[in-house]
Order: C-alpha cells, then sequence, then structure tokens
C-alpha cells in the first residue's frame, strides 16, 4: 500500500465493522472456481437483500427445514382431522371410537419402524436392542405418561361450564417447555428467547381465547352462543379447576417428552429402532386405554371417546386419521430427536394455530370469524414474528457457546485442528469426550447400554453443549457482569414516564371529564406553567446570561448560558415547527371528535404513531435500527392495536358500527401521523442542539407551543360539538345546576351542525342567558371559564407539567420512538392498576369483575414484552458484533505476532481514545452503517510501522467482513498461508489486550483471547496479557477517594497528617500513567453514541 506522505512513520489500514448483522455476518461470499477464491461484495444492498440475508441466516439447515415444514403441515392436518371428527359426532354422525383410532395408528407406526429398521441394518439383530429390558421399561413408563396426560386432557374437556381457561391451558406449552428442560437439562435460554416465548405463548393463548368466547353458551337456555349475553355468562363462570387439569396434563406430556429427548441423547441408535420400543409400549397403553373405556359409565366421558361400542362405525375418514395420525407420531419423534421439546411444542402449537384460522371462515361453524378476524390476524402473525426473533437469539446464543468454546475447529479447520490436537490435548474437549463419547455414545448401542449405570435419566446431567457451557460458567458470569444491557438511567426516567403518563390519563378520565372546562385551557396552562419553570431553572443555573465570555481556541466572545438566550426570539422561531405540528394536530383531533369519531376509535387509530415514527426516523432523521428491531416494533404495533380493538369492540358486531363512516377516521389517521412528524422534528431539533442546556430548550419550546394553542383554539371552536369546548358560548360551568337551558346543546357537524363563527352563532345554542341562569348556573364564557378551587384540576394541571418535562428528556436522550415503546408500560399500568382501582373508588366495582376479561388480561403483557424486545434485540445483535469483530481481532493479532516475531496490541476504545493526529489516512474496506448515518460507526483498525502490502488487504477485507463459519475458515486459512510457513507458525504468540472505554467490555476481551488461542492451533506457545489501562483506570480511582477522604478528615480533625497523606495519595494518582500502545496494534473504536 503506497502512502501519500512519506513523513508518516507508520501505516494505518482500516476495516469498517458493519454492526447490522445481515450485513457483517454475510459479505463475502465464496467463489465457483476453487475453494480458496473469494469475492468481495460490497457497496449498498436493497431491502429485498437486505431481508434474504436476513432469512439466510436465520433458516436451519435444509434437512432440519424440510422436517419442521412438514411436520407443522401434518400436525395442522392432524388437527383439521380431530376438529372433522368432533364435529361429526356432534352431528350425530357415525365414526370410529377415538381408542380404536389410537392404537391402530401406533400398530400402523411399529409395522414401518420395523420394515425400516430391516431396511437399515439387513437383518433383524436390532431385536437384541429393542428386548433389552431398560429400553422396554423405560419407554413403557414414557407410554404410560403419554396416556395419563391424554385422560387427563379427556377429563378437563368433560367437565361442565365454560371451558375456555381449560383450552387456554393447553396452549401454554411453548413457554412450560423451555421452562422444564431449563430445570432438567440445566439448558440457559437467553433473555431474548424468554420474551419470545412469552409473546408466542400470549398471543396463541389470546387467540385460542377469543375464539372461544364464541363457541360456548348456557346450556338448555335461550342464550345465543356468540351473543353478547354468553359473553358475560362464560367471564361470570370461569372453570379454573379445569384450567388446572389442562395445565397439568400439558406439563405430563412436555415432561414426558423431555424424558424421551433425553433417551435419544444417551441411547445412540437408529430412530427407527428406538422407535420400535417406543410405539410397542404405546400400542400396548393404547389397547390398555381401549379396554377401559368400555367400561367407562360417564356419558360426557364417553361422548368425548366415542366410546358407546367398542368399534364404533368405521369410515373412510377414520382410516385417513389413522394414517396422519402415525405419520404425526413420526414426525413428532423426529422433531424431539433431532431439534428439541421447546421446537416440537413451538411448532406444533403454531401450526394448530393457523390451521384453526385458515378453518374457521371455510366451515359452517365460524366461531364469529369476521368480527375477530382483526385480532386473530395480529396475533397470530405476532407469534409467528416472535418465533422468528427466537430463532434470531437462538443462532447468537449457539455462536455464543459452540462458536466460541469449540472456537478452534470452526476457524482452522478439523484437518489443521487434528495436527494441533495431537501437539497439545485441548481441556475442554477431553473433558467433554470423558463426559460423552465415553459412556454415551459408542459404535455398539448395546454395549453402551450395559456399561451404563443407572437409569439415562439420572446418569447424564447436562446435554452436551450445556455442559460446555457449563464448563465456562466462571466467563460467563464476567462477561454477562460487563454487559451494556439496560442502562439505569434510562429505566427509571422510562418507569418514571410510565407512571405519570398512568396518573395523567386516570385524571384525564376523573377530573376533565367531570370538570366544565375548556380542554385547550388545560393544555395552555400546562405549556404556561411548564415555560415559567424552565425558566426559573435556567436563571438558578445559568443566571440572566448578559455578561459575555471567550472561547480560549478561537479567542472570540461568545454569549453567556442564561435566560435571555433561552427566550432568544430568533431561536423561538427555529423551534416552532414542533409548535405548528401539535397545534395541527390538535385541530385534526378535534375535527374528527366533531364528525362522530368516539374516543375509544381514537385511541385505537392513535397507535398508527408508532409505525409512522419508525418509519419516519429512517426517512426524516436517517437513523438505522437492525432488523430485529423492525420485527419488534412491528409485535409492539400489532400488540397495542389488538388490545385496543379487544376494549372497544362490540362483541357481535365488531366494529362495523364505529366504522362506518371513514371521514373522521382519516382525520384520526392523519392526526396521528402529524403528531409523529411532530415527535421526529422536536428530537431533531433536540439532537441540533446538544450544547443547549434541557431547559433552555424547553422554554423555547413551551414558548412557541403556548403561542400557537392561543392561535389554535378560536379555529378549534370553529368545529367544536361540546358547549365547554366552544370559546365564545355562554354556559353553566357548575355541575350542581340543573336547568336544563343553561346547557347548550351544540350540533356536532356529523349531526349536520354548522360553523360556528361568533357572529353567527345559531339561536338554538344562545340558550344561556343572564335572566335564566343565575346563582349556581350563571353563565360563563372565555378560555379559563369553569376554573375554580377544583383540587383534581390543579393537581392534574401539575402532573402534565411533569408529564411534558419526561417527554422532553426522552426525546433529548433516547428519542421518540423510545417514548412509544414506554407508552406500552403506561397501558399495562392503566389496564392493571389505574382502571380497576379508579372504579372501586367512584362506581365500588371490585377488581375481579373489572379483570374478567380473559382476552384483555393475556394480551395486555404482549404490548410491554414487545416493547422490552426492541433494546434488549438491539443490545443482543451489537453484542454479537462485537463478539465477531473480537474474534477476528484476535486471530489477525495472533497471527501478526508470530509474523513480526514481537507483541501485538489489541486495543478496545471509545471514539477518541488512542488515536494518533497524524494518522489521517484512513483506507474503507467496507461502507460503515451506524445507526444514525451522520454520526460515525464503530471500525477496527491496524496501526503498523511498516509498509502493509497492497495484497493483504483483499485477504483482510474477507476475514473481517465475511460470515461466520466456512468464509471466515478459508478466509484465515488463505491469509495464515500467505504472511506465514512452518518456522513462523511455531514462533510465540504474544499478544496484549487493552480496555479504553467506559465500559470494561469483558466480552470482547473473551472472544479476543479465544481468537488469539485460535490462531495458534495449539502449534505455537501464547501469551495473552493485559495492557494494564483499565487497572490504572481503577488504582487512580482509588487514589482519588482515598485522598478525598483524608481531606474531609483533615477538615473534621484539623491533624496535617491526613494533609500528608492526602498530598502522597494524590502524587501517587498522578505518576500513575497507561502504557501507550506502540505499532503494530489493532484497535476498535465504538460507534459514535
Amino acid at each position: 500500500m503506497a502512502d501519500s506522505d512519506d513523513d508518516y512513520d507508520a501505516r494505518k489500514v482500516s476495516f469498517i465493522c458493519d454492526e447490522e448483522d445481515e450485513d457483517l455476518l454475510s459479505s463475502a461470499t465464496e467463489g465457483a472456481e476453487s475453494d480458496g477464491d473469494y469475492h468481495y461484495d460490497g457497496g449498498e444492498l436493497h431491502a429485498i437483500d437486505r431481508l434474504k440475508r436476513f432469512w439466510d441466516q436465520r433458516r436451519y439447515r435444509t434437512s432440519t427445514m424440510m422436517l419442521i415444514v412438514i411436520f407443522s403441515l401434518v400436525k395442522a392436518l392432524e388437527y383439521l382431522m380431530r376438529e372433522n371428527y368432533k364435529s361429526d359426532l356432534r352431528r350425530g354422525v357415525g365414526r370410529a371410537s377415538v381408542c380404536s383410532v389410537q392404537f391402530f395408528a401406533q400398530v400402523l407406526s411399529l409395522l414401518a419402524s420395523l420394515v425400516i429398521s430391516l431396511h437399515q441394518e439387513g437383518s433383524w439383530r436390532f431385536m437384541r436392542r429393542v428386548l433389552w429390558s431398560t429400553r422396554i421399561l423405560h419407554f413403557g413408563l414414557l407410554g404410560a405418561m403419554f396416556m395419563f396426560s391424554f385422560w387427563l386432557q379427556i377429563s378437563a374437556s368433560t367437565r361442565h361450564g365454560p371451558k375456555v381457561w381449560s383450552n387456554i391451558a393447553s396452549y401454554s406449552g411453548t413457554v412450560l417447555a423451555p421452562f422444564l428442560s431449563m430445570l432438567y437439562f440445566n439448558r440457559v435460554y437467553g433473555t431474548m428467547q424468554w420474551l419470545c416465548f412469552l409473546m408466542i405463548t400470549f398471543a396463541l393463548c389470546t387467540f385460542i381465547a377469543l375464539r372461544e368466547r364464541y363457541s360456548e353458551c348456557p346450556a338448555y337456555s335461550d342464550i345465543r352462543c356468540g351473543s353478547r349475553q354468553a359473553v358475560l355468562w362464560i367471564q361470570s363462570n370461569a372453570d379454573f379447576a379445569g384450567a388446572g387439569i389442562a395445565f397439568a396434563a400439558i406439563s405430563l406430556r412436555i415432561f414426558a417428552s423431555i424424558l424421551l429427548e433425553r433417551l435419544f441423547h444417551t441411547w445412540k441408535d437408529y430412530y427407527a429402532v428406538l422407535k420400535i420400543n417406543m410405539d410397542f409400549a404405546a400400542c400396548c397403553v393404547a389397547m390398555l386405554g381401549w379396554l377401559l373405556a368400555d367400561q367407562i359409565t360417564d356419558e360426557a366421558t364417553k361422548f368425548q371417546l366415542n366410546s358407546s361400542t367398542f368399534w364404533g362405525t368405521w369410515a373412510a375418514e377414520d382410516y385417513a386419521l389413522v394414517a396422519v395420525l402415525a405419520a404425526w407420531f413420526w414426525l413428532s419423534g423426529l422433531m424431539v430427536k433431532q431439534l428439541s421439546t421447546t421446537v416440537w411444542v413451538m411448532f406444533g402449537q403454531l401450526a394448530a394455530t393457523t390451521a384453526i384460522f385458515i378453518k374457521d371462515p371455510l366451515s359452517a361453524d365460524e366461531h364469529n370469524f369476521g368480527v375477530r378476524l382483526g385480532p386473530s390476524l395480529m396475533l397470530l402473525i405476532i407469534a409467528w414474528m416472535a418465533s422468528l426473533m427466537r430463532r434470531t437469539a437462538e443462532v447468537y446464543e449457539d455462536e455464543r457457546k459452540m462458536g466460541v468454546v469449540d472456537a478452534r475447529k470452526v476457524v482452522v479447520g478439523q484437518e489443521d485442528w487434528a495436527a494441533a490436537a495431537s501437539a497439545q490435548t485441548n481441556e475442554i474437549d477431553s473433558m467433554s469426550d470423558k463426559l460423552w463419547h465415553g459412556v454415551c455414545m459408542s459404535s455398539d448401542p448395546l454395549s453402551a447400554d450395559e456399561l451404563s449405570s443407572g437409569s439415562p435419566w439420572l446418569v447424564c446431567g447436562y446435554d452436551k453443549e450445556d455442559e460446555l457451557h457449563h464448563l465456562h460458567k466462571e466467563e460467563e458470569e464476567e462477561e454477562q457482569s460487563s454487559s451494556s444491557g439496560m442502562d439505569t438511567q434510562m429505566l427509571v426516567i422510562s418507569l418514571a414516564y410510565a407512571a405519570t403518563d398512568t396518573l395523567k390519563t386516570l385524571l384525564n378520565s376523573y377530573a376533565l371529564s367531570s370538570s366544565q372546562i375548556n380542554v385547550n385551557s388545560m393544555s395552555f396552562l400546562s405549556f404556561l406553567v411548564g415555560l415559567i419553570f424552565a425558566s426559573l431553572m435556567t436563571w438558578h443555573a445559568h443566571g440572566l446570561g448578559c455578561s459575555r465570555h471567550s472561547d480560549e481556541e478561537s479567542a472570540v466572545e461568545k454569549p453567556q448560558k442564561g435566560l435571555l438566550q433561552a427566550w432568544n426570539f430568533r431561536k423561538i422561531l427555529e423551534y416552532s415547527g414542533s409548535s405548528v405540528l401539535q397545534a395541527a394536530t390538535m385541530c385534526l383531533s378535534n375535527m374528527a371528535f366533531a364528525f362522530g369519531l368516539s374516543p375509544a376509535m381514537s385511541a385505537v387509530l392513535g397507535k398508527v404513531y408508532t409505525p409512522v415514527l419508525a418509519v419516519g426516523e429512517r426517512l426524516i432523521l436517517k437513523k438505522r435500527r437492525k432488523t430485529i428491531e423492525w420485527f419488534a416494533v412491528t409485535i409492539l404495533t400489532l400488540g397495542t392495536f389488538a388490545f385496543l380493538y379487544l376494549q372497544i369492540y362490540d362483541y357481535e358486531e365488531g366494529l362495523a358500527k364505529a366504522m362506518s363512516n371513514s371521514f373522521p377516521l382519516i382525520l384520526c389517521i392523519l392526526g396521528a401521523c402529524t403528531a409523529a412528524i411532530q415527535a421526529l422534528v422536536s428530537q431533531g431539533i433536540y439532537e441540533a442542539n446538544r450544547d443547549v442546556d434541557f431547559y433552555m430548550n424547553k422554554v423555547r419550546f413551551d414558548a412557541g407551543s403556548a403561542a400557537f394553542i392561543l392561535l389554535a383554539v378560536p379555529l378549534l371552536s370553529l368545529t367544536a360539538s361540546r358547549g365547554k369546548d366552544l370559546l365564545w358560548l355562554p354556559r353553566a360551568v357548575n355541575a350542581d345546576c340543573d336547568v336544563s337551558q343553561c346547557w347548550p346543546k351544540v350540533p356536532s357537524l356529523a349531526k349536520g351542525g354548522s360553523i360556528h363563527w361568533p357572529w353567527s352563532m345559531e339561536e338554538s345554542m344562545m340558550t344561556c342567558t343572564p335572566e335564566a341562569c343565575t346563582g349556581s348556573c350563571a353563565c360563563h364564557s372565555g378560555l379559563f371559564a369553569g376554573w375554580g378551587l377544583q383540587p383534581e384540576l390543579y393537581l392534574f394541571l401539575g402532573v402534565t407539567v411533569l408529564y411534558g418535562i419526561l417527554v422532553g428528556i426522552i426525546y433529548d436522550k433516547y428519542g421518540s420512538l423510545h417514548r412509544a415503546k414506554c407508552d406500552a408500560f403506561g397501558l399495562l399500568l392503566v389496564y392493571w392498576v389505574g382502571n380497576p382501582l379508579l372504579n372501586y373508588l367512584t362506581e365500588g366495582t371490585s377488581f375481579h369483575v373489572s379483570l374478567r376479561d380473559e382476552c384483555l388480561d393475556i394480551v395486555s403483557f404482549i404490548v410491554p414484552l414487545a416493547a422490552l424486545s426492541t433494546d434488549i434485540g438491539k443490545i443482543m445483535t451489537s453484542e454479537m458484533l462485537q463478539k465477531v469483530s473480537a474474534f477476528r481481532m484476535g486471530l489477525f493479532a495472533g497471527l501478526l505476532s508470530r509474523v513480526r516475531g514481537r507483541e501485538v496490541v489489541v486495543m478496545f476504545s471509545d471514539p477518541g481514545g488512542a488515536q494518533e493526529e497524524e494518522f489521517q489516512e484512513v483506507i474503507e474496506l467496507l461502507d460503515q452503517r451506524a445507526a444514525d448515518i451522520r454520526k460515525k460507526g464503530a471500525l477496527v483498525r491496524v496501526v503498523d510501522d511498516r509498509d502493509i502490502p497492497e495484497h493483504w488487504l483483499g485477504k483482510l477485507r474477507i476475514l473481517f467482513n465475511s460470515n461466520v463459519g466456512k468464509v471466515q475458515q478459508k478466509a484465515y486459512k488463505s491469509l495464515r498461508d500467505l504472511l506465514s510457513d512452518d518456522r513462523i507458525e511455531s514462533a510465540p504468540t504474544r499478544v496484549a489486550i487493552g480496555v479504553n472505554s467506559w465500559s470494561r467490555n469483558y466480552h470482547m476481551v473473551a472472544l479476543c483471547r479465544h481468537g488469539v488461542s485460535a490462531s495458534t492451533a495449539g502449534l505455537s506457545q501464547s501469551s495473552v496479557r493485559s495492557l494494564g489501562i483499565q487497572e490504572i483506570k481503577d488504582c487512580k480511582e482509588a487514589f482519588a477517594k482515598a485522598a478525598s477522604m483524608h481531606e474531609k478528615l483533615m477538615k473534621v480533625t484539623k491533624d496535617p497528617v491526613h494533609r500528608n497523606h492526602q498530598t502522597s495519595l494524590e502524587a501517587l494518582r498522578d505518576g500513575l500513567k497507561p502504557q501507550e500502545p506502540t505499532p503494530p496494534y489493532v484497535q476498535f473504536i465504538s460507534e459514535e453514541r
């Protein structure tokens, strides 16, 4: 590489590490000519390309993907055929008994297992393993457990009363399976995976609850299923005992599957051979159940099992059902063996729910599908999107567990690993082989069984990957202690905002609904009080700002921050764009109400704000969000829509009446879009004035807002639909007034009313006159009419002012979309705490009655979970990509150390940390994509005191921008072959790691160490030490605290000894200086915030 300036004594190459997963993880592709040829595919990608890369990184292997698809289709078909079977029984159509169908399906599966096993082994030798007594015992117990769970499910379905909660409990398996797996296998699921499991479970349970409320009604009554009375009957007669039985049934079934998974992991045999034991046990148990069913006397249970006759009436559909059940049994076992019980349960329930959604509109009994179409579709989309997010989290967890612990195999390849293992035994693999290959694996499965002691359910404690995880438990705890996580300040501000928003919502329902003030007066006063408060805070912090000070660098006189600068008229005009949009939002909202929009419908359509805000951030503020964040925002929006829809819809008609007039709906949507743009403009102003004090910014915002509200109030009065919103209309303001003519009626535009000009008021509205309305009915007009000694109004005013301050802080620090996420927690607090408490205090309604809507109870949790997953997904993706960069830095640093025969430093720095000014040339190998394109993104650079050859660059491009795995392995081998030989490979590897950032970056340090270790492949000695930067910072902080303590003691005791100690400690502190890295070194510079 040629340098443009000969005075430079070092050369620098910068590798831009894209922090978007679909770019960094898949930027280099394998060439078609040979295994060692690659080409770098740079440049901007289209949206379709990004989605394709996102999908390619998350999809399973082709065989696994095919298994999941076929299983899902068969599961959906099995569910539909079972539903058709139940429908035929209700209509009196003759069908075979349930137990006979179950038995013959198991027999068919057993025959298939025998045929396939014979074909695989070519003889009957496998029967020796099949007839082994331990296998027969274990699979027999599992068969009994599955059959008992089946009878528990039958018991729950035959109870009297509504079965909504029983059916809901049956769909709790998606979160129950990983919980039981965690307890039994000691599996570790990340926070993101748990959030996804919960979202899937809540979405499916709400979907089922919404469907079931239209399928049940009281027996022997005139109440029609699906009617309003039937829904209220279901809510008032919830059968929680039946739900407990159903929950026990699904728990037992999942636990049995987990035990089956353990047997699959322990007995390494052909699946078909193991399936023989499974099917034989299931046949025996099914035959026993068939015989017992013939003795049942309970009519409800006999009807469920169709056991009035031993065989039943076999039809063509029953033979087809036997074949489908046998296929489902086979595929279920394969899912558990190849994947896990968690994946089996999750995809099974997703497939069944999707089948329900497709079946209902096509069947005669559609369960009021038209009414629940909207929320059902949203809930189904939420469930599938959450499953894709879970897969993303699983990919990252797999990379963290296996891609790091087993990194040497991934990077240097199996051949080099074998050579390295002969020279230096890896401790992790040796422990793993001892635990697993020595006991649980063998070329002769029966000999392994004979050598094992006790039950497989007790011998092996962990899965292999989980055991490897526990071998590095201490290291991962160290990584987690340094995890960027959520900022504590952000969490406190978010919780304060959610609580204030909840209180504001409740006071709005209580104070404003019972008062006769003009609501616009509350908005004006909130801005006015906020303006006064911000002015006082600015004056307290900076004074008036009359004096001027000089900038030491530019020697230019600059005005000091202060109250006069906050009230700069030109600046207020610059900030007025937000105020104009806010006034426009108020006008559009009031016009929508004037044309007949209900407040409830306004709350639903107002949530268009969230997706418009997310898209607007990208278009207006040029913010970039990772794909997983877009998924979370979509779930957040859909969950909010579903929650609000279920709050306001009519049980029988849905939103048909509310949506009959489209014009006010359009006005409301336009108002929400304008509010989103106003939030983005406000955020942009805050970001453009980072050097301005927050309260100075607030003075300028509130001054413009108060002024424009005064201008907008007359316009809002022209289309008002209530007397108290009309500025110039005389009206009574005391709620105790009982004279009807003192309360003028204002015809809305939706009902044929006209524009309310002050000079041409309709006579029908001018009914409040001084002659007829006196005393408590005295007439008042104007903006502040009705403001009296009502403490709740002033409390609401104070809360509104605090709310405005918190909104400004969120816009300033975290962005407008963060406010939309905080609103999710406000919805949860209002529903679970606020509304029940308000109903109890005002109407005496018990909490149980206020919270007995099972659909709302469940779906209310999706919204805050989606809000959390947005931030956690961003953190998870960023940390994963930081680890990938750190691992590759360790690879290259180890290789460069052997090539140069000297120590190489790896630095992790914040923007501006340890960067020499003379190195100005930057060679960009990949265009950085920061979260905000107005700032610099994270980059990796190499600083060297020698010329870096041009032919290095192509190999380095591929290494630092390649896909994790195969391409990375070949890219590193190609670079290693280019730069080294056998003599260099045996040279010692010396690397020093330094952290010069606000966070300790333990996760990156750990991955860098693994990268250095992987680069040696056991062929050379390696030494990794700390550069001491962070340690020196800690020591200086400790000396500073100790010096401060002696200073305080000296003031108290007047003993000069403490002054001497303070001076000595300060001298020690000042004498500590971190070691500056010398070329060559590799540096990671984090993204600008």
